[in-house]
């Protein structure tokens, strides 16, 4: 806001020294045209006698003239004729005839010879020097410049002062406007920097509020911790690329302040590289989040990798356990039909053969359902719910079996005894 201000300021500046410009000129013109009509009033001056003059000029001489130049023979420029051509002001105006101390130069409210033509010409350009900035502007703004060309009033030997005095004006005036111009040019590219810079920490302060927003979503059930972790790894991803904004622009601020560039309002660049100190201690809040919500995903990750490990080793161990459940109908059956009739010896030992290693048989098996047991209690203490109940279920059907391998380890025992 101050830097537009100034630019204002500045044009407003611009906008009077065009205006100055254009008074300078229409006074320069106005001094070439005096410089004519002085000319032009020479050849009209009437050599006479001051007895001869009419009645009224002589009443005008008395007023005008001083007293030391009433001598006869003296070439003289009337007085009503003098106002009319070296006066412009009133001419303009329509009070032609009239004489005022303010808006007459001298040169105007007296008559000149001949000799004092310059003089007088001088006079009044010097009275034009002399007045105010105000009256000038008063004056320059009632006269119309002439149209004929510059140079068909320009004559150097006439005014030499007077127009090296505008001149030097003049160039004083486009000296100002060009030290204006480029204050101005800088004041608007270190505008368009600072606008540059502000919009950058715009889009970064948006862009963190979205991270942070996705960073406060709490985990979905229903997603699987595959995708969030792919979607949390792109969101990381897009948190380290903020972070290279956030650390090219802290760098392009040190680079200014390095340089310290006149036209940068200090207040302004202190005031960005705070921002830019808050940002990045925000940016290093959002980073702590993301680590913790990476950590949450992970650890979800890792239940439910241990939740299908589970699942598949409960799976497996219904799997064993029913061909236990399998191996021991058929052993049943087997033993019901090949060991109920046994009457010869040879008979009787084959079937004591069988019956030994139908034994060792059932104590393998039933070594087996010990260790089943002990995995499945397992996963009753570290399962999940689900997983716990029917891990229960698995635990009576396997206690089901054991009772079951041991009655028939029981009955083939006896057998065996029978048979020795």
């Amino acid at each position: 806001q101050e830097l537009q201000a100034q630019i204002s300021r500045h044009e407003e500046l611009a906008q009077k020294i065009k205006g100055y410009q254009e008074q300078i000129a229409s006074l320069n013109s106005k001094c070439k045209m005096l410089t004519m009509k002085a000319k032009h009033a020479t050849m009209l001056l009437t050599v006479t006698e001051v007895e001869g003059l009419a009645e009224g000029t002589e009443d005008l001489d008395r007023e005008l003239l001083p007293a030391t130049s009433a001598h006869p023979s003296v070439v003289m420029m009337t007085a009503g004729r003098c106002h009319t051509l070296l006066s412009p002001v009133t001419e303009e105006s329509g009070e032609e005839g009239t004489s005022s101390e303010i808006s007459s130069p001298p040169a105007c409210r007296s008559p000149s010879p001949v000799a004092n033509t310059d003089a007088s010409v001088n006079q009044d350009i010097a009275y034009y020097q002399a007045l105010s900035p105000e009256r000038l502007q008063t004056d320059a703004a009632r006269i119309h410049p002439s149209s004929l060309p510059p140079q068909e009033f320009y004559e150097p030997g006439l005014e030499p002062s007077a127009t090296a005095k505008l001149d030097d004006l003049q160039r004083s005036w486009e000296t100002l406007k060009n030290v204006i111009s480029e204050k101005q040019r800088s004041l608007y590219e270190a505008l368009e920097r600072q606008q540059k810079y502000q919009d950058s920490l715009q889009s970064i302060s948006t862009k963190m509020e979205a991270i942070e927003m996705k960073l406060s979503e709490s985990l979905e059930p229903g997603r699987s911790p595959e995708s969030q972790m792919a979607e949390h790894q792109a969101l990381m991803d897009e948190i380290l690329m903020l972070q290279d904004e956030i650390s090219a622009l802290q760098s392009s601020l040190a680079e200014e302040l390095v340089s310290e560039s006149p036209e940068s309002d200090p207040a302004e660049r202190l005031a960005l590289q705070s921002t830019l100190t808050v940002l990045a201690e925000r940016m290093s809040t959002i980073k702590m989040k993301a680590s913790g919500k990476r950590q949450l995903l992970e650890e979800k990750l890792s239940e439910q990798l241990e939740e299908q490990r589970q699942e598949q080793a409960l799976q497996r161990y219904r799997c064993e356990a029913d061909e236990l459940d399998h191996w021991l109908l058929s052993t049943k059956a087997t033993l019901d039909t090949a060991l109920g009739t046994a009457t010869e010896p040879m008979d009787m030992e084959t079937q004591l053969v069988d019956c030994q290693n139908m034994l060792v048989e059932i104590e393998q098996k039933v070594v087996a359902l010990s260790e089943l047991s002990v995995h499945n209690e397992n996963l009753l203490l570290e399962g999940k719910a689900h997983t716990k109940e029917e891990a229960e279920q698995l635990a009576v059907k396997l206690r089901t079996l054991k009772g079951s391998l041991l009655e028939l380890q029981r009955a083939l025992h006896n057998k065996q005894l029978n048979i020795q």
